[in-house]
């Protein structure tokens, strides 16, 4: 059972055996060369067989810069026809799809389905696609350990560092334990490159293999981007490459073209089945290590005890210190706080002594404001007797309830009453033609009320007459417009496809004439680099010429005129049409159009006309009297004609009284009452200043009074405060002699300590380099580690296309990246 679990590691984790097979391939793409160590065989179109009738074999080529960002995806898909299906259901979601090894034909069905017209062959297609890639590739330079582009390291000289950094983006969820876990898909990243020995020297690789055969020197590298993480080793026990790099010393650096292989294809092979239980192998390890455990736990225990008595140490020296500061703080405070409670006692006396001499005046203010107040108060009832009053005496606290009663019987009001009464009497004698007019003027505001609403009645009704006619004339236009456009489009469509069918049989001609090679090889040998740009570009450009000839074009122009009168497309123009008038879009466009046809001058002038010659007839006049009459009648009008006569009578009545007649009579006991109300506000005035003078001269004693008593605190307070800086002065002193001892008692902890280590790093080593290393040999966690290599390679076998691949249908797919060469 251990045998077959660290066979089953060892193919996960082997890098040797697949570097040295790729060696003749990275060869192979530098030039035509063999060397002793070069493999020739080809089988990067094999494919995984089985029962299945149809399977598909996926090639993707990215085509990438020389840091490795994708510039162009072009698919190549072989769909193996193992029983000559005449009819293959496949599906894709590439773009610009390209038959590239026959005529068959495909149709399209829902989503990204196409059912290809097999004819019992094998069919061979590819196609671009705008997708993120299942790992990216991240290439980076460093130039004598500084970072730099591709085109800043193309002709330099110093020690250069090329790394591959691949990043997995391809997982599942899957139920690990009791636990939802990422697993990826274990693509085996292989990256080959060829290096000029005259260029690059002392060539270093991670990860990989080198190959010198004297001239050059092939260098492979193996990375598994997500595969740590799958196993959940932890790699300080064991690390799974993730990336490679190589390291030279250039001259004149220049690079070709690398490549790289991404594959899952090896993990495909395991059988899940056949992977035994480890708990027996598990169970058995318990005893060494948990001895071990214990003695290191002891060790560990007396050097974390001595570490935390260091480190209260080093915190005991930082708090003396801190109390030394705080303590000489304490002792600088406290003298000032001595002197200022000096300042404090002596302005706490020289306040109490004068606040004491000013409530000694407090008799004598508040007597002479008294005497003051009642001379005011006998000089104002000798005014009110002379001009004809009736008061009695007046004091400081009876004057304002005097004076009021005087007031009250001057009071304008009660002659105001009278005169308010006369008025109402003669008014209310005119209320009934009062009522005539307004009963008049509501009639009027009522018919030209009832008029205007049944005017918009009437137009509203003309109006929505109106708008169906108007609808359908924006509505026709409107469609003529879409079709005009649908038109074009679909016959740009038809243009290009027709286009891409010619010229596909002009490269297919070309080609065979140029090279001998039917197109899907050549189209294969340039995605693979074996066709030169030179001939690339005359092959291009026979194309392009044949495109241009008349008869060339004259076949596309009578190709798309018969395409665009077929019942198919006409069809087409005709739904696609149907569908553009039921869009939002275009039932927003009519609505608008028809409410501007609707707010034209012309038809506005229309509805204004048919307006006009219903208000006119005979039935509109009847209805517009009958609703006048029912207004009239109504409670609410004949409420609103009360309410206006009512408003009227009071309106009268004011009126009059305010004229000059009235005004004049009130004036007259006015005069009088506001000379006493004048005197009465001058007695208040002095009032508030002789009630303000006796709180103040109150708060004065009062004052005086909490002054003396500050004078004594104060007293009290100078004593404590020298008591306070003297024992300040002490506690300063004893700190800095406890301060000098520290040191002594830190020096010892520390040799103590450093003991105790020497002996918990001896035991640990012992552990790590002699029990652990057993124990790490059959890995104590077996049973967690089957089941994650379990679920990897279930995933493995899951991921079997890249642009999409029918229900049923099986397959397998590869990357294969290239870069763009540096310099040279």
């Amino acid at each position: 059972m251990k045998n077959k679990t660290m066979k089953i590691l060892a193919l996960c984790l082997c890098a040797v055996l697949i570097t040295g097979a790729i060696g003749g391939a990275v060869l192979a793409l530098g030039g035509d060369d063999k060397t002793e160590e070069q493999t020739t065989t080809d089988n990067t179109a094999e494919v995984k067989t089985d029962n299945t009738d149809v399977s598909k074999d996926e090639t993707v080529y990215v085509i990438a810069g020389a840091d490795g960002s994708v510039k162009k995806v072009i698919v190549s898909d072989w769909i193996r026809n193992a029983l000559g299906d005449a009819a293959i259901e496949d599906s894709t979601a590439l773009d610009d799809i390209v038959n590239v090894k026959g005529d068959e034909s495909y149709t399209l069905g829902g989503g990204n389905s196409r059912v290809w017209d097999a004819e019992g062959n094998d069919i061979y297609y590819q196609g671009n696609i705008d997708k993120e890639l299942p790992v990216t590739l991240k290439i980076s330079y460093t130039l004598d350990g500084k970072s730099v582009t591709p085109d800043e390291l193309a002709g330099k000289s110093g020690r250069v560092t090329i790394r591959f950094d691949y990043e997995n983006k391809q997982y599942e969820t899957v139920k690990i334990g009791d636990k939802d876990e990422k697993i990826y898909v274990p693509f085996a990243m292989i990256t080959g490159l060829i290096l000029d020995n005259d260029v690059f020297r002392n060539i270093e690789v991670s990860n990989g293999k080198l190959i010198n055969d004297g001239s050059r020197t092939i260098v492979a590298g193996l990375a598994f981007p997500g595969l740590q993480e799958d196993l959940g080793i932890d790699r300080e026990t064991f690390e799974i490459p993730d990336h490679v790099e190589i390291t030279a010393d250039a001259k004149d650096f220049s690079l070709g073209m690398t490549v790289t292989l991404a594959t899952n294809g090896i993990f495909n092979e395991f059988d899940t089945d056949k992977l035994d239980s480890a708990d027996e192998l598990t169970s058995s390890l318990g005893k060494l290590t948990d001895a071990m455990t214990q003695l290191i736990d002891g060790s560990s225990s007396l050097y974390d005890g001595l570490c935390t008595l260091l480190d209260k140490s080093n915190e005991l020296v930082a708090g003396i210190d801190k109390l030394a500061t705080g303590a000489e703080a304490l002792k600088n405070g406290a003298a000032e706080l001595d002197g200022g409670v000096g300042k404090l006692q002596s302005g706490a006396s020289a306040l109490a002594d004068g606040l004491n001499t000013l409530a000694s005046n407090n008799d004598s203010l508040n007597g002479g404001a008294k005497q003051v107040f009642e001379t005011l108060l006998s000089t104002a009832k000798t005014q009110l007797t002379a001009a004809g009053l009736s008061v009695p005496d007046m004091t400081p606290d009876n004057y304002a309830a005097v004076l009021s009663a005087v007031i009250d019987s001057l009071d304008s009001e009660k002659i105001y009453a009278k005169a308010l009464q006369t008025v109402t009497e003669g008014v209310e004698a005119k209320r009934g033609y009062i009522t005539e007019q307004v009963t008049a003027a509501v009639k009027a505001q009522v018919e030209t009320g009832v008029t205007d609403a049944v005017r918009t009645e009437v137009e509203s009704r003309v109006s929505a007459a109106v708008r169906p006619e108007v609808e359908a004339k924006v509505t026709a236009a409107v469609r003529d417009g879409v079709m005009a456009k649908v038109t074009e489009a679909v016959k740009t469509e038809v243009t290009n496809q027709v286009t891409a069918t010619v010229r596909e049989g002009v490269a297919e001609a070309v080609i065979s004439a140029a090279t001998g090679m039917d197109k899907a090889s050549y189209d294969q040998a340039v995605a693979a680099g074996m066709i030169d740009e030179a001939t690339q570009k005359q092959i291009n450009a026979a194309i392009d010429a044949q495109m241009e000839t008349e008869d060339i074009r004259q076949t596309i122009v009578q190709n798309v005129d018969a395409q665009m009168e077929s019942e198919t497309v006409t069809a087409t123009i005709e739904s696609q049409t149907n569908a553009q008038m039921e869009t939002d879009t275009v039932k927003q466009t009519i609505s608008q159009n028809t409410n501007a046809q609707m707010e034209s001058d012309t038809i506005k002038a229309l509805v204004s006309s048919k307006t006009d010659e219903q208000m006119a007839s005979d039935e509109v006049g009847t209805i517009i009297t009958a609703n006048i009459d029912a207004k009239m009648n109504s409670d609410e009008i004949k409420a609103t004609i009360g309410q206006n006569v009512e408003a009227q009578v009071q309106k009268a009545i004011a009126d009059t009284m305010a004229g000059e007649e009235v005004q004049s009579k009130l004036a007259a006991a006015s005069d009088g009452a506001k000379q006493v109300i004048s005197l009465k506000t001058s007695l208040d005035s002095y009032n508030a200043f002789y009630l303000g003078l006796q709180s103040y001269t109150a708060g004065v004693a009062q004052a005086a009074s909490g002054a003396n008593e500050l004078k004594s605190g104060a007293a009290q307070l100078k004593t404590g405060s020298e008591a306070l800086s003297a024992g300040a002065n002490e506690l300063y002193n004893g700190l800095l002699t406890l301060k000098g001892g520290v040191p002594a008692l830190v020096d010892g902890i520390t040799k103590l300590r450093d003991g105790s280590m020497t002996l918990s790093d001896g035991l640990k080593q012992f552990n790590k380099e002699g029990v652990q290393k057993l124990v790490d040999a059959v890995d104590g966690n077996l049973s967690g580690l089957l089941d994650r290599v379990r679920a990897t390679i279930e995933v493995s076998n899951n991921y079997r296309n890249f642009a999409g691949i029918s229900d049923g249908m099986d397959g397998q797919v590869k990357f294969i990246y290239r870069t763009e060469a540096i310099g040279g």
